[in-house]
């Protein structure tokens, strides 16, 4: 993932707003609170950084979202 000092911040920060609601630390998420995630940042879903972070993340039919490998990228 190549992205700009700014767009890294941006990622950054929802990366800890999504940690900061995965309670049971396991990097998995319900996407209502991925959607609350992005929502306390200003961001909205089909934001072109939100569309290119969610690329790197897992829905399963329960609505859970597993971002071990966009925490990966990241930390890359």
């Amino acid at each position: 993932m190549k992205v700009n000092g700014k767009d890294l911040a941006i990622r950054e920060s929802l990366l800890g707003m999504i940690k900061a609601k995965d309670v049971n630390g396991r990097n998995v998420i319900h996407s209502s609170d991925f959607h609350s995630a992005i929502s306390e940042l200003g961001f909205s879903m089909g934001s072109p950084i939100i569309e290119d972070m969610l690329i790197y993340c897992k829905l399963d039919s329960n609505g859970n979202l597993d971002y071990n490998e966009l925490e990966r990228e990241l930390l890359r």
